[in-house]
């Protein structure tokens, strides 16, 4: 099968189609500060203007009459910096107006660019300013330049900086005995004195955290093309590592220039954060690819047969976007898809493509990755496969087959089990899946160490689920409802509610998501725990009138736990409507509620009540004509108001 070139030409525009003549297409007339919008100053008829093509809708162009030494586009928004010799402005293309404009400075402009969506940078011979397009503010200097630090240079043509603004590079290039020469200076925003000289062409700060480290380092890349016809590339870091991270190596390697191309020199440098990766782009159309932690070069194209002199990161893809002399504009991409496998196929490096798709999480490694994994476990190296395993691209390895094959491993002599191994490894990188979350906290469980359990619950190291509280539930109820919450296991949720008291919160908890339970078995696992939760949930169930569950079962299960008459107000607010279906109850509970209050009049104990003698007749709403009303039944004297009666008059049996 034939192996795909690693990277994607792709043609965005002809600028001649959307109407920018062949004459306006050359270096400072066209620039691109971005891939949004592309700005070029025109003469046409005798009249300056200036256009602008939005490269996200070609076929919208903005045009408008200015004179302008310079003219730079936002990087975001449809916004204009212009300079003249009546020094500077900013003006909003859609409203046509002018939002700030500022006096000349009192040297001459040699470079300038928009550094964010909200500042402009500016270099002259002896400063570096920083100009904000909001407020009213002038441009304010940053850092003082003296005049041997740029030396003899001819033309300003980049800047650039660092993510946390601490470092810039300036770059410059001179014409020496027919040859363009590069140089650059890296100096300190802090310590205008900390500054050094490079000779180079194209440079770049990045972010990279070597595999292993918490933290990233600050890296300066930059290449050269010597006036010998070598190429050269240079990896730096400019801090040193965090405690317990390793040091960044610093690497310079060379840089394989294609035939005929010793007069080419680098002009532009990009990163591909998704792949670390670094793209050199040259005037000639080349682009070559680096590794961006070792170095190694991986592959070099010609993308373009003429001259390239605009240049920008393209963010759709991570890759690089130019502008040619004849107005093409075109992306340079990686192909996630075919990179891993020309870096097996024609590099015949599998070691470093079973690093980078790592590192990056990169398809293409798939058959790799197992294959060493099962070699590793078939050599009992369980640390190394585990590492294998924990890095594997798209979660190859990580799998039920993969933890079953470490459980079920010889444990060797003064080694930890090759499970808890692997798991602790992915615990230094992040938080676990379901099951492997299962199988870290087994032993914990068995072992009671609910504080650990904790600890990686409250980091976010577990992920989980119904298996896993039912897991830590033997040891802690509270801790395992605190996952079943989190794993929205709402039916085992609400029943550790219950089981410790929590019964408020039970009915607002399942109106939130929209649970409906079985409320009947939820108040008679309450009050076989604890009879005044019972009473407390009860009037959490009818509250404002509306009952959450039966109320005739509710009764019913009141009765049986003898606590109906605590409850009574509660249960007669759930039938304050009128339905025909409620009447009976209705009248049951009443006429209970009057004999309840008769017997709460009585002096006499509260579990005793004296028989009455033959002369006292009950009347009409007495204890025993309520009885013979509510149950069709007359009981023996005797049973009046004992607690047989009691219970008689409650279920109405």
């Amino acid at each position: 099968m034939t192996t795909k070139d690693p990277l994607i030409i792709k043609e965005r525009l002809q600028l001649e189609h959307v109407g920018i003549q062949k004459a306006s297409l050359r270096p400072l007339t066209v620039t691109l500060e971005s891939d949004h919008f592309l700005c070029v100053r025109e003469t046409i008829a005798g009249t300056d203007r200036v256009a602008i093509v939005d490269l996200h809708h070609p076929d919208m162009v903005y045009r408008r009459p200015i004179y302008a030494e310079s003219a730079i586009t936002n990087p975001e928004y449809l916004i204009l910096a212009v300079r003249a010799d009546y020094g500077m402005k900013i003006i909003n293309m859609e409203s046509k107006k002018e939002t700030k404009t500022s006096e000349p400075l009192p040297e001459s402009i040699l470079y300038w660019r928009w550094l964010d969506p909200g500042t402009v940078a500016i270099v002259t011979q002896k400063s570096v300013y920083m100009w904000s397009k909001e407020g009213g503010t002038s441009p304010q200097r940053i850092l003082t330049l003296s005049n041997t630090r740029l030396g003899d240079c001819q033309q300003i043509v980049s800047l650039k900086m660092d993510q946390d603004r601490n470092w810039m590079m300036i770059g410059a290039i001179n014409l020496q005995s027919g040859n363009i020469v590069g140089q650059m200076l890296l100096c300190s925003v802090n310590d205008e004195d900390q500054y050094e000289v490079i000779e180079g062409h194209a440079a770049l700060f990045t972010e990279f955290r070597l595999p292993g480290n918490k933290h990233t380092s600050t890296l300066l890349c930059y290449a050269n093309i010597f006036t010998d016809g070598t190429g050269q590339l240079t990896i730096r870091a400019l801090n040193g590592p965090h405690d317990g991270d390793k040091a960044f190596s610093n690497v310079t390697v060379e840089i394989p220039l294609a035939p005929d191309s010793d007069k080419d020199l680098p002009i532009d440098m990009q990163v591909s954060k998704k792949h670390d990766l670094i793209y050199i782009l040259t005037k000639m159309g080349f682009v070559y690819l680096h590794d961006l932690e070792s170095g190694l070069w991986l592959y070099t194209t010609q993308f373009s047969m003429d001259s390239v002199f605009a240049y920008t990161k393209y963010q759709p893809s991570d890759g690089v976007l130019a502008v040619t002399t004849k107005g093409h504009v075109v992306s340079v991409s990686i192909d996630d898809a075919a990179l891993i496998r020309y870096i097996i196929g024609v590099l015949q490096n599998s070691n470093f493509a079973l690093h980078i798709a790592s590192r990056n999480n990169l398809p293409g490694a798939d058959e790799l990755f197992v294959s060493k994994f099962n070699m590793l476990c078939a050599a009992m190296q369980y640390r190394e496969a585990a590492e294998l395993a924990a890095g594997s691209p798209k979660g190859v390895l990580r799998t039920v087959a993969t933890v079953q094959k470490f459980l079920y491993a010889q444990i060797l002599p003064n080694q930890p089990s090759p499970l808890m191994t692997y798991l602790h490894i992915l615990l230094e990188r992040g938080p676990l899946k379901k099951f492997e979350s299962v199988e870290l906290c087994k032993p914990a469980v068995e072992n009671r160490r609910l504080t650990q359990i904790q600890k990686w619950l409250k980091t976010d190291k577990l992920e989980c689920s119904e298996e896993l509280g039912n897991l830590v539930y033997d040891i802690d109820v509270k801790t395992a409802l605190s996952i079943y919450l989190k794993a929205k296991a709402h039916e085992r949720a609400v029943h550790c509610f219950a089981e410790t008291g929590q019964v408020k919160k039970i009915v607002v908890y399942c109106k939130m998501v929209s649970h409906k339970p079985d409320y009947i078995s939820l108040l008679r696992k309450v009050l076989g725990l604890n009879k005044e939760w019972g009473k407390s949930f009860v009037k959490t169930l009818v509250g404002n009138g509306n009952s959450l569950a039966d109320v005739r079962k509710m009764v019913d299960l009141l009765t049986e736990y003898r606590i109906l008459r605590d409850c009574r107000s509660s249960v007669l607010d759930a039938l304050k409507s009128n339905r025909p279906s409620t009447a009976a109850l209705k009248t049951r509970l009443l006429r209970m509620s009057f004999w309840l209050k008769d017997y709460e009049n009585t002096e006499r104990d509260e579990d005793v009540i004296d028989t009455p003698t033959r002369d006292q007749q009950p009347l009409v709403g007495s204890d025993q004509s309520m009885n013979t009303i509510e149950t069709g039944v007359t009981r023996p004297d005797n049973q009046v108001g004992s607690d047989q009666s009691m219970n008689t008059i409650e279920t109405g049996n």
